[in-house]
């Protein structure tokens, strides 16, 4: 059984990686503009398996031999960072992040269907009405865009993908998954971005991709480490922390303000959240 501190332990985890994630995703939008996102992967990739692989062992996190399930985390890590850095390069970051901010919900909903994790019929009415903030985010249909489906398909690959993280055995170190997880992402970055065409980085872009690299190394770990530490379907919920984090950044680096919609839409998909950090039960 899960005790409380492992989940308060997962939580601030959880918080630690999407503070990192965001650092990493503030750079690449701004990186977007001047060369393609595979070629960014690629880049940043390289300084974030060397990051990986300083760290870890300082850490305490082993790195062994991966098994089928760390192979199928991987892979859908690689597909759910194309997912959201297209949808990223076209959006401001906050809208981007609320409409990923669906994966939780739907996580929540996949933890009781595929883990046998206990979520009560309150929590399920908050998943609904966090999937009514997605809604009003999103506005009518016909005011739908691609870019917002992209960032909703990273969201929904983004359960796949956590969902899996479960499944892997505990023999299997984080430490493994985490670098197993950036060398797949690079590697598919580097297949994309030489297939399709290279635009020569300078220095300083270059150096932007390591700033970016040392956030998503920590997000990779911090994230592993989380989901494997504290009940699924609660310490899922602190990643809507992410939230008002990115909202910030695209205020102050882009001068991004968010709509009445959109902050209506964020306020009833946080909502949801806090409710269900609330009302463990």
């Amino acid at each position: 059984m899960t005790t409380a501190a492992a989940n308060l332990r997962g939580a601030l985890l959880v918080v630690v990686a999407m503070a990192a994630f965001c650092i990493n995703d503030a750079f690449i939008k701004e990186l977007s503009t001047r060369a393609p996102v595979g070629e960014l992967i690629a880049v940043r990739g390289v300084f974030a398996i060397l990051l990986l692989l300083a760290v870890l062992p300082w850490l305490g996190l082993r790195v062994g031999w991966p098994e089928r399930y760390s192979w199928l985390r991987a892979a859908g890590e690689a597909a759910v960072t194309f997912a959201f850095l297209a949808a990223l390069a076209r959006l401001p970051i906050g809208d981007t992040y609320t409409l990923y901010f669906a994966g939780p919900l739907l996580l929540t909903a996949g933890a009781a269907l595929f883990l046998g994790e206990r979520v009560s019929a309150r929590r399920w009415g908050a998943v609904i009405v966090g999937f009514l903030g997605v809604l009003v985010v999103l506005g009518v249909p016909a005011n739908w865009q691609a870019a917002s489906l992209i960032a909703l398909a990273a969201a929904l690959l983004s359960v796949a993908r956590d969902l899996v993280t479960r499944w892997i055995p505990p023999s299997v170190g984080s430490g493994t998954v985490a670098l197993l997880t950036g060398i797949c992402v690079t590697l598919t970055g580097w297949a994309t971005a030489l297939g399709g065409g290279w635009v020569a980085l300078g220095w300083h872009d270059v150096g932007l991709c390591a700033v970016a690299a040392l956030g998503v190394a920590a997000g990779y770990t911090s994230f592993v480490v989380a989901l494997r530490t504290g009940e699924l379907s609660f310490v899922a919920t602190f990643r809507y922390a992410g939230i008002p984090m990115a909202m910030l950044l695209g205020l102050v680096v882009w001068g991004d303000v968010p709509s009445p919609q959109m902050l209506a839409g964020a306020v009833l998909i946080m909502g949801s959240g806090l409710y269900m950090i609330s009302r463990p039960h």
